[in-house]
Formats: C-alpha cells, structure tokens, sequence
C-alpha cells in the first residue's frame, strides 16, 4: 500500500514538474492572439471647401477605439477620401502614415510624399487642404490644441510652398 502512495506520489510530481517545464519554455514560433476590444463606432465631423469659401460640414461614422491616435488617423482618412460630392482637397493617393498624440495637446499626422509632391500648388489650395485638415481634427478632438503636418516622418517647409509647416499649426487659427 505504500508502494502505492509513494509511486502516485512521483507520478504526480513528474507530471507537474514536466507541465512546470513546459509553460516556462518559449516557444519563439508560436504568438498568442491578442484581444482587441472594439469601441463600437463614432461620428465624426468633416470639413470640407464650400462653394461660398466657407468650409461645408459631413458627418461621418468611424470604427472607434480607445486611443485617440487612432480616431484621428481613421478621421484623417476619411476626410482624404473626400465629400460625397465634389472634390477631395487631399492630391489622390494620399495615405496617413502615422499619427501620434503626445498627451500636451498635440497632433501629429504623418503623410505620404503624395500630399506634396501631387498637391495641386497655389496658396489657396494649399490653404484648403490645412484648413480641412485642423478643422476636422480640432472639432472632432476637443484635447488637441496643435496640429504637426509630416511628410514620410519628415518635417516639411510646406506643402506647395506656401503655409510654414514647420511649427505645429494651432487649432484656434482655423476655428
């Protein structure tokens, strides 16, 4: 009957030892999935060019999230798929990059080469697009205060040659 005890007795030690061994072991070729905890969705203002100069508003749904980097981008870009009728003020091809927000207030909206290299130029059109731009994020984010425009992670002068992109752009110059 001991012999018993102490067999079921190493047994179940080996057992955990051998479980003990195999949960401290890194696997690196196997990932665990990752919960992704969704939001639901959110309306969002567009700013758009009007036709009388002014700027015409679009309400739009985006999948939301919990981080505001994240709404942004997905803001960004549906402003950059356009209004539903009329022009986008964003050269096609245009994609967001990154964006980041550095929990002092400030935005920043990284772009491919395609928002200036295919801008259309002039200062009113490079105005339009800035403006749609800090609109749409400075009413949609009440946090943010400056909006920082790069260019493939780089800081650009401006975007056709006009607006000095080099500081981050204030939201209240563009209420």
């Amino acid at each position: 009957m001991k012999k018993w005890f102490v067999l079921a007795g190493v047994a179940v030690l080996a057992i955990a030892v051998g479980l003990f061994a195999a949960l401290r072991r890194e696997d690196s070729g196997v990932v665990a999935p990752v919960a992704v905890e969704v939001a639901g969705t959110r309306s969002v203002n567009l700013f758009f060019p009007g036709a009388s100069g002014g700027l015409q508003r679009e309400t739009r749904e985006i999948l939301g999230s919990d981080f505001l980097a994240v709404d942004v981008r997905r803001t960004v870009e549906e402003l950059i798929a356009g209004p539903e009728s009329g022009p986008s003020p964003f050269p096609a091809g245009t994609l967001v990059l990154s964006t980041f927000f550095d929990q002092e207030g400030e935005v920043t909206v990284n772009f491919s080469d395609h928002l200036t290299t295919d801008h259309p130029g002039g200062s009113a059109a490079e105005i339009e697009t800035i403006r749609c731009l800090v609109t749409t994020i400075g009413r949609n984010f009440p946090g943010v205060d400056r909006v920082r425009i790069l260019i493939d992670g780089d800081v650009a002068a401006t975007l056709a040659g006009h607006t000095d992109l080099s500081r981050p752009l204030p939201v209240d110059d563009y209420r």
